[in-house]
């Protein structure tokens, strides 16, 4: 490395080039940083705001939030754009519904992730078997600002776990997830 007059470290210039024309210089390292990259379907400008700004943030380690899609219509050619690895969306939103397009993500994508969430109250598990009996790994509550929206992320990551879907770079050392 070579310093300047000022005593400033000079950037080589490979890192100069790299950061000039968008390459990356740490290649090796791609794959210990790569995240899980997430859509999140829903009609509700509010719940798509929760999980950008606070759920899945732009530097969460995790997740890679890589769409929000506020339509069914647009939903599936993200899915198709993005190839997500966890879709998240809601069940009741104008034109077709979240159990419909569960079968339509998973034909097309059968190694994709999703979750079906709802406002609704689901305690008596209907929604919940029937999201599963479609092809959804899980049922989640659909998370509002007065709650804390950090629950539906720990579900999320416990889900995942469980059914064997994340990667060993994101498990806890200490063995399981905080149980919810």
């Amino acid at each position: 490395m070579v310093t300047s007059r000022r005593g400033c470290l000079v950037v080589s210039w490979h890192r100069r080039r790299s950061r000039i024309w968008g390459h990356r210089v740490h290649k090796e390292n791609e794959a210990s940083v790569a995240r899980l990259s997430v859509v999140v379907i829903d009609d509700s400008p509010t719940i798509l705001g929760l999980f950008e700004l606070v759920i899945m943030p732009p530097d969460d380690g995790v997740f890679d939030l890589v769409a929000t899609i506020a339509n069914a219509t647009e939903s599936l050619a993200a899915c198709d754009k993005h190839k997500p690895d966890v879709v998240i969306l809601d069940y009741e939103m104008p034109g077709v519904d979240g159990l419909t397009l569960i079968g339509q993500i998973r034909e097309r994508h059968p190694d994709t992730v999703v979750f079906l969430m709802s406002g609704h109250d689901d305690s008596f598990g209907i929604l919940h078997k029937e999201a599963v009996v479609r092809g959804a790994t899980e049922f989640v509550p659909k998370p509002s600002v007065d709650d804390n929206p950090q629950f539906v992320r720990h579900l999320i990551l416990n889900y995942l776990e469980r059914a064997n879907k994340l990667p060993e770079r994101f498990r806890p050392k200490s063995g399981a997830l905080e149980s919810t």
